[in-house]
């Protein structure tokens, strides 16, 4: 029996009229109305009376019946009938949610489990609602809520969603901080349009940073950001199983160092020992994070300086190689979002920290990665250790605890904020003002950066280092201030949009800005 009917409305039986009724604060064309029948809570929502006679209005409420009718899950707010309600006009019949916005629910305390049980039922009930060809178009903090009795999601106001077969009600919509960039240029809307605004959302439920690059990947321009809701939860899931495999792992590294010592006659003091054990645990403790990946090019070096073996860092740096290949073969679906160097690393049963990352480390790594780690351990970044794998990197994050090196916008630079190491040439960015306190821009800084156009330097600026700017081919509007004494060679080779005096001879340009071009 379907649960859909309609009222005539002459019926005047008592039980079936709607009593109680209270009005709920909305805003837009809609009425809200809270009322009791047959003992029971419901949510009337009409027109409000200055809209009741537009054809358009009318439309977009037949248009949310429509789609609500056909949508029957858990994690959605249920449409029960379209009834014409004495005072209030027709009106759709659903359920009442007793509960709060998620704008409200995260104004208060809430566990990482609770987040992440609203998480997935977001993506439960997206998974739900793309499968019935339907775009939500409006999924924000607002219109998600949050029961009191069980803590559920429910997915309220479906008035601006879209189907195909309500081609005419199509047109731009959504709420502002929310709304995809594309959303708010074009009328014709697909699922990746919600996906952007699950990212939104669950940037507002400040999970854990295991999962923040589930998040961007969300929010990233259209071509590389998931697909389907269900892409988005198996990468969510993913990241919550790595802490767990972090542990054993952990426990399997102490294990292994303590037994290598000993069958190698170490005679290590029982405190000492101890102390490499706490060490591993903090750092694990520390490191809940993602899969390691990034180890390639880089020089280890122990507490006694001894440094590993330059064939054991490119053999690490093609094993990474590897497993990216493997992983492309899965589909770009599967590829890291974020590339972790590990700060530490065991080498013949001894534990190295990871302290120096070298020219070229990252050399033709193909990555979809949006992000690069650098861990605490790091002393030293030598210039172009990013070279060819970077163009699609947003940012640089820097452990809190590394003493050298810190992310600025997304911008690596030493500590001090004085040289800039690496710019984030995935970050989209057309214009990038260099901090004032910067004195030198290191080699290969801006290498192969696709989006920039226009670079403003400051008066700090000294020295421009070798192939700082290579490569980047919109780039046609750049100062030289008059404080540089030193620019490497070939800075500005392949920046064909700048004048040709400044890529053949960048020092003599010194004072002269393309910045009015």
């Amino acid at each position: 029996m379907s649960s859909s009917f309609f009222l005539n409305p002459n019926d005047t039986n008592s039980e079936k009229q709607f009593s109680e009724l209270m009005p709920v604060a909305s805003e837009g064309f809609n009425l809200l109305v809270k009322a009791k029948r047959y003992g029971r809570w419901f949510l009337l929502k009409g027109l409000k009376p200055q809209y009741r006679d537009q054809q358009l209005y009318n439309q977009l409420l037949d248009k949310e019946f429509d789609i609500l009718i056909e949508l029957q899950h858990q994690n959605i707010a249920e449409a029960y009938s379209w009834e014409e309600v004495p005072g209030l006009g027709r009106c759709i019949v659903m359920e009442w949610v007793d509960g709060q916005t998620l704008r409200e629910w995260l104004s208060q305390e809430h566990s990482t489990g609770e987040r992440l049980r609203i998480a997935y039922q977001l993506v439960e009930a997206l998974k739900y609602v793309h499968g019935a060809q339907t775009v939500h178009r409006d999924l924000n903090p607002e219109n998600i809520m949050v029961t009191r009795s069980g803590q559920n999601v429910k997915l309220i106001d479906f008035g601006l969603s879209d189907t195909d077969s309500h081609a005419i009600l199509k047109q731009p919509a959504g709420t502002e901080g929310y709304l995809s960039p594309e959303q708010m240029e074009q009328w014709q809307t697909d699922v990746r349009n919600d996906i952007y605004s699950l990212g939104c959302v669950l940037r507002d439920l400040q999970l854990p940073r295991l999962y923040r690059p589930v998040v961007n990947r969300c929010m990233a321009e259209e071509g590389r950001r998931y697909e389907t809701a269900e892409a988005v939860g198996r990468a969510l899931r993913r990241r919550q199983r790595l802490p767990y495999w972090w542990t054993a792992l952990g426990v399997a590294a102490v294990v292994a160092l303590a037994f290598v010592l000993l069958t190698h006659g170490q005679n290590l003091k029982m405190s000492r020992l101890s102390a490499t054990a706490d060490s591993l645990s903090r750092q694990l403790k520390e490191t809940r994070r993602m899969v390691q990946i990034g180890k390639g090019g880089i020089s280890m070096k122990d507490e006694g300086d001894l440094a590993v073996n330059e064939a054991v860092a490119h053999g690490l740096k093609y094993t990474c190689y590897k497993d990216w290949a493997e992983l492309a073969s899965q589909g770009a679906a599967e590829l890291p979002d974020e590339i972790i160097i590990a700060d530490s690393v065991v080498h013949q049963g001894r534990l190295l920290p990871v302290k120096t990352i070298k020219w070229h480390a990252f050399w033709h790594c193909t990555s979809e990665a949006v992000s690069i780690y650098i861990p605490r351990t790091v002393a030293t970044i030598e210039d172009g250790a990013f070279d060819g794998m970077a163009s699609n990197v947003e940012r640089f994050d820097v452990d809190g605890a590394n003493d050298n090196y810190c992310s600025v916008g997304g911008v690596l630079f030493n500590k001090g904020i004085t040289d800039l190491i690496h710019y984030a040439e995935g970050s989209g960015n057309t214009t990038y003002e260099v901090p004032p306190s910067v004195r030198v821009i290191h080699g290969s800084a801006f290498a192969g950066a696709k989006y920039l156009e226009t670079v403003v330097l400051g008066d700090s600026v000294q020295v421009i280092g070798a192939w700082a700017f290579v490569g980047c081919p919109e780039l046609s509007r750049i100062n030289i201030p008059k404080s540089v004494v030193a620019i490497g060679r070939n800075a500005f080779e392949g920046c064909r949009l700048l004048p040709a005096a400044l890529i053949a001879d960048p020092l003599s340009y010194r004072g002269k800005s393309s910045l009015d071009k």
